[in-house]
């Protein structure tokens, strides 16, 4: 049963990837039809830098993690806000699977629901650094905004408010390593 949710969701956020990318073509062409080539050469690179953003996503090992991540920053986007990953990785595996990856999933959903609800909180760009251990994986919302008031309703969840913004940790549970780097 747990698996059929797991490609259920993965089919689903894959079939949105691709209905904004159809969009992302749609635009494109819109603008070669009226002959607006500058506009059209700015969309492109408007693009190319969204999708280098989105890759930084997918070099976390838990997928459903990064599906998000990916999600998020096409999301605001559409919003002209940027979400900026900042990824460091410490692991050598590239896809892993562990116990408490729908409580990360969830946390981050609320957070980024958080942001999307309450503009002032992130002007035109989201900045996020995570850290990525073979035990762990940490994140740090960098600036002033408040997440923390979502943390706290978190029971058993443990959060500091440091000077460059708000970070928590997960510490992994049963971690089965899937796939390592060659």
């Amino acid at each position: 049963m747990e698996e059929t949710k797991y490609v259920k969701y993965m089919s689903d956020n894959f079939r949105a990837q691709r209905h904004d990318f159809m969009n992302y073509f749609q635009i494109l062409y819109g603008y070669i039809q009226l002959g607006k080539i500058n506009e059209a050469n700015e969309y492109i690179k408007g693009i190319m830098e969204l999708n280098k953003n989105m890759s930084k996503a997918y070099s976390i090992s838990l997928l459903k993690v990064s599906i998000l991540l990916d999600k998020m920053v096409r999301e605001f986007s559409d919003i002209d806000c940027i979400v900026e990953l900042d990824i460091k990785k410490y692991t050598d595996y590239t896809l892993r699977m562990v116990d408490n990856e729908d409580d990360i999933v969830n946390l981050l959903g609320k957070i980024f629901a958080y942001y999307m609800e309450r503009e002032e909180a992130y002007k035109d760009k989201i900045h996020i650094k995570i850290e990525e251990f073979e035990d762990r994986i940490s994140f740090l919302f960098v600036g002033e905004d408040n997440i923390a008031e979502i943390l706290e309703e978190t029971r058993g969840f443990n959060f500091e408010i440091v000077e460059e913004g708000t970070s928590f940790t997960f510490t992994y549970v049963n971690p089965i390593d899937i796939l390592e780097e060659e």
